[in-house]
């Protein structure tokens, strides 16, 4: 009786063993997938950064191209207003030369 008893209580201990190694493996085999879930989640969210930085530099060149170019307009409009009044200039010198001219024909007449 005591044999059968001790054979019964190593089987229980032998399927409670058995059911441990079972849960074992499932929950290793969980945490591998858990795992490899996390670490595709850090490398999408590491390149979900990369892209961000990515698209923060393209913005801020392009920030900078547009301040170049507002400069590089002004300097432009600066050097045509420069350009207007040495024109300006010129047609002053031309009116003056012309006077003078038609004040010398009107001398050479009389």
């Amino acid at each position: 009786m005591k044999q059968l008893i001790l054979k019964y209580i190593n089987e229980i201990i032998a399927i409670i063993i058995l059911i441990g190694i079972v849960v074992g493996i499932i929950l290793i085999y969980n945490n591998n997938i858990t795992k490899e879930n996390k670490s595709e989640s850090c490398q999408e969210l590491r390149e979900d950064s990369i892209i961000k930085d990515q698209l923060i530099g393209a913005y801020k060149t392009k920030n900078k191209i547009q301040i170049l170019l507002i400069n590089n307009n002004e300097e432009i409009i600066s050097n045509q207003k420069t350009i207007i009044i040495n024109l300006e200039i010129i047609v002053k010198d031309q009116k003056r030369m012309l006077e003078l001219r038609e004040q010398q024909i009107k001398l050479l007449r009389e």
